[in-house]
């Protein structure tokens, strides 16, 4: 939902929750919005900028069934702002209206992780990358459909981040080339297929100050990256 407002020079410009896109523009976390929204859409306003409004569902929201619950069923990392993610939406989508200020909404770090305050540790450095089961993620991937079905319910969703940085096997840094050859046949069965679309190529890649790197990739290369990252990367297809 979108509507319309006159900007300083009588142009028709958007106001309200729209996605913003790759525009480099401020992002700001409203954990409070009772105290902190109106001044943080008054700033924007102020020096005519469209802006991202935030909160990190792996931690400072939920929910609204993880809110309202009693203390100790669900871990005190969950949602400790006591915003949920209905009420924060909704909020920044209203007071967006209200101010005249475009902004994009913010599904912030949907997180696959063992538990919450696992994915709060590897904030501060803390470096615990155990082994998720196949029935860790899925109960993982199921408490982020019930996030994402709460932020689809507003109507106010405009982006989401992804981390499933849990997922990525550090260990495949430390495999000598022998085990690296061994576990990548025993995982990916489409071996060949995966070797070919990388090695012999040239990938470019342009910097943020516009200098082009160029990347070319030994088959160890390829086998080692792949070992590193395919979970973490399938898991993210699959949300």
């Amino acid at each position: 939902m979108v509507k319309w407002g006159v900007g300083v020079a009588s142009t028709r410009v958007k106001v309200g929750p729209a996605y913003i896109g790759p525009v480099p523009h401020p992002a700001v976390g409203i954990r409070i919005p009772e105290i902190l929204l109106e001044g943080i859409l008054d700033a924007f306003k102020e020096r005519r900028v469209a802006g991202g409004l935030m909160l990190s569902f792996g931690r400072e929201t939920a929910p609204e069934y993880v809110i309202e619950a009693p203390p100790g069923v669900y871990e005190i990392t969950m949602g400790h702002t006591g915003t949920s993610i209905k009420k924060y939406m909704t909020a920044a989508a209203e007071a967006s209206f209200k101010k005249g200020v475009l902004v994009e909404i913010e599904a912030d770090h949907l997180t696959v992780a063992p538990s919450s305050i696992a994915a709060v540790r590897r904030i501060y450095g803390g470096r615990e990358w155990a082994v998720m089961s196949r029935e860790e993620v899925e109960k993982s991937l199921e408490y982020i459909r019930s996030e994402v079905d709460e932020a689809v319910s507003t109507s106010y969703v405009n982006f989401y981040t992804i981390d499933t940085c849990s997922l990525i096997n550090y260990a495949a840094d430390k495999l000598s080339r022998e085990e690296v050859r061994k576990e990548f046949w025993e995982v990916v069965e489409d071996g060949e297929e995966v070797l070919k679309r990388y090695i012999g190529r040239e990938f470019v890649c342009i910097g943020e100050l516009g200098v082009p790197y160029l990347y070319r990739f030994s088959e160890e290369d390829v086998m080692r990256l792949y070992l590193k990252y395919y979970r973490s990367i399938e898991v993210t297809a699959e949300i």
